[in-house]
């Protein structure tokens, strides 16, 4: 079809499914500048009326409550994190203007990522380091604790901290503290444990006859059907009972790692309770698709349910209780002090009439918006899938994901979520949605839906779009989707996104007079990571080109291999350097990795590997020369952890391995297969 037909096709055709959709306004993606970004509250929920700000609320009471330290038997990020939370906590309470104290520090559980004697001393170590004269202190134990021989696990807390029990019951002020830790190797609590529970709190309830007092309770695991994260296996059945008899009760509970920005992380019902969060790395539900074991991947709305742990999270609160007995409650991020939510303001805990962090608010809540100048940027379009950029929605309204609805005429062809990133500081201003499986010259519709924490629709942003020919791209550089360039100061960038690489180990890069660049240089123990590649992994699946400029400089030793240009973390692609001298690519197609090798590859020389791929096989080309075909038909299954490594493989959990002792001068990804006589162009660049 010529390109005059195409385009008038294409434009008849959108027009036929322009009001397909009536639900929202039509727009069609823009150029690759940044939408607009949202209001930097928007994560925050209702603090009340002016009665219930911070000046007119005059503390008598403070505390900090975090969860799931996990501290492990040497030092690590969560131990800056643990130390800061104090810090922070301090500095909050020593501005404050008419009360100044910090009078307890709490930690529900997982304190200690496996038990060992060595991780919990250091937990109580961090703690008693930090903790200043006149702050009480507390912990209680998590299920992590008894990773390590479950049988003497309260024996080694008991020493690590210097408790005379896992229980206690303390007062502070006029007001009782009560925390239980689980027993039954941390999966729940025991008969006993429950009837030592009821008797305190029946102690405590008896101090306080007007029953308006809150009574503060501690344990690990959330309680079943209570605040964000309590469903499934995060939630326990065995306390309900027992604090549902006294309303005063305000419960904290960690165990699920879920974010506290999340408005169902405060519970009333027949008592109050608050999800605690984590100082480790968080993890989530994704709202009408799944209820926990989920993980956030990056910063613009990627997600897997494959663990990914990210250094940086982390939060808190501090509680501040006055005179009346009322309670205000403030969440913190860990590491920058920043406040992540407005107050929650509590006017009551003795009355569940009274109650207003209730299920109700799923009716009440405002419905999402985005501004009305939104608008979606086009990041790149191919024959079979594109990648967009879209503001995230303005307002107080905490927005949980983006259901991203695919339509070819009127039919639903697929959906796509995004995570809303509110939990993160910064928190994003724009989101990426990258599509896949479509089909060329076809014109599509496509309805971004904001989706609340309780499941409700907001107004959808809506736009249009069209895909590439089907065919051979007349130049590479229209698919490039990635390239590694070498900076003079040893740094490495993405050209293509311009993001920088993060550099692991300590990578190098030199000026090689022959390529009239700088290329990357490493030793076997370091590499490049490009965390932002998987925003057009979408791209990939149908259809690549991996192109790499390398010189192996070193053999892995007998039966190992290394990996100069990876993301092959159970599934994906990438080349691997064995140690008899074979260069192998692997793609993860059909169910299982297809290779094709180059049977050997000398040291000390630079080589040009290009390695395509359109759906039907992958063909290996060495210095412009096919050297090997393998049939691969299909489509590549992703890799556990989607970001590309320059200089070695990817690991689960983010990190790298199989590092290779290399050169590289290039390493690029196209979102096509390149023609013979393309990669042979590519290669005669090197040539001159």
């Amino acid at each position: 079809m010529k390109k005059g037909f195409l385009l008038l096709f294409l434009l008849l055709t959108l027009a036929l499914i322009g009001g397909a959709l009536s639900a929202c306004a039509n727009k069609t993606a823009g150029t690759p500048a940044d939408a607009a970004g949202g209001d930097e509250n928007r994560d925050a929920r209702p603090a009340g009326d002016d009665a219930h700000t911070d000046e007119a609320f005059v503390p008598m009471l403070r505390f900090a409550v975090a969860s799931d330290v996990h501290i492990m038997d040497s030092a690590t990020m969560r131990d800056e994190k643990f130390a800061r939370m104090f810090t922070n906590a301090y500095a909050y309470s020593d501005a404050h203007e008419t009360y100044q104290k910090l009078d307890g520090v709490f930690v529900v559980g997982d304190i200690a990522n496996d038990g060992s004697a060595t991780s919990l001393a250091r937990f109580f170590a961090v703690m008693a380091d930090n903790a200043r004269e006149g702050t009480v202190t507390r912990a209680v134990l998590g299920n992590h604790e008894f990773f390590t021989d479950p049988d003497t696990t309260v024996a080694r807390f008991l020493t690590a901290s210097g408790y005379e029990d896992d229980d206690a019951h303390l007062t502070i002020g006029s007001y009782h503290f009560i925390f239980i830790s689980p027993d039954e190797e941390g999966k729940g609590f025991s008969s006993k444990k429950r009837t030592w529970l009821a008797d305190e709190l029946a102690a405590a309830a008896a101090d306080d006859p007007t029953g308006k007092k809150p009574i503060f309770v501690f344990q690990h695991q959330h309680v079943k059907g209570t605040v964000y994260g309590s469903a499934n296996s995060w939630g326990i059945t065995d306390l309900k009972n027992t604090l549902a008899r006294y309303p005063q009760v305000v419960d904290f509970s960690g165990h699920s790692h879920f974010p506290i920005n999340d408005p169902r992380s405060v519970w009333q019902g027949t008592f109050t309770a608050f999800n605690t969060s984590t100082l480790k790395s968080f993890e989530m539900d994704l709202v009408g698709v799944a209820d926990e074991k989920l993980y956030y991947t990056d910063d613009k709305g990627g997600w897997s349910k494959n663990n990914t742990v990210h250094d940086d999270d982390g939060q808190y609160y501090i509680v501040e209780v006055d005179a009346e007995n009322r309670i205000l409650v403030k969440a913190f991020d860990a590491l920058t002090g920043q406040s992540l939510i407005e107050p929650i303001f509590i006017e009551s805990v003795g009355d569940p009439s009274a109650f207003t962090y209730t299920d109700a608010r799923a009716q009440t809540e405002t419905p999402p918006v985005f501004a009305e100048d939104a608008a979606v940027t086009t990041l790149r379009i191919t024959s079979t899938g594109a990648v967009f950029r879209f503001p995230r929605t303005t307002g107080k309204t905490y927005v949980q994901n983006y259901r991203c609805e695919v339509y070819r005429d009127d039919t639903l062809i697929s959906t796509v979520y995004r995570l809303d990133d509110g939990f993160l500081v910064p928190a994003p201003e724009t989101l990426i949605l990258p599509l896949g499986g479509l089909l060329p010259s076809t014109a599509y519709r496509v309805r971004i839906v904001p989706v609340t924490a309780w499941g409700n629709d907001g107004e959808p942003l809506c736009f249009t779009f069209a895909t590439a020919s089907e065919g051979v791209i007349s130049t590479p550089e229209e698919a490039l989707v990635f390239s590694a360039r070498f900076e003079q100061d040893g740094s490495a960038v993405d050209a293509v996104s311009g993001t920088a690489m993060t550099a692991v180990g300590t990578p190098t890069t030199v000026y090689d007079a022959a390529q009239g660049k700088y290329v990357g240089v490493f030793d076997g123990q370091s590499a490049y990571a490009c965390y932002d590649a998987d925003d057009c992994y979408s791209l990939l699946y149908e259809s690549f080109t991996f192109e790499t400029y390398v010189r192996m400089d070193a053999r892995p030793s007998s039966g190992g291999y290394v990996n100069h240009f990876s993301n092959m973390e159970s599934g994906g692609f990438g080349f691997e350097y064995k140690a008899d001298g074979r260069m192998t690519f692997y793609a993860h197609v059909d169910g299982s990795y297809q290779i094709v090798t180059l049977p050997r590859l000398e040291t000390g020389t630079w080589a040009h590997l290009v390695v395509t791929f359109d759906g039907k096989a992958l063909i290996l080309y060495v210095n412009g020369e096919e050297v090997a075909r393998q049939t691969a038909s299909g489509s590549v299954k992703p890799p556990k952890v989607e970001f590309l490594v320059v200089g070695g493989d990817s690991a689960s959990g983010g990190g790298c391995s199989a590092y290779a002792t290399c050169a590289i001068g290039c390493a690029n990804v196209y979102a096509a297969a390149l023609s013979a006589s393309q990669v042979a162009g590519l290669y005669a660049a090197y040539t001159h």
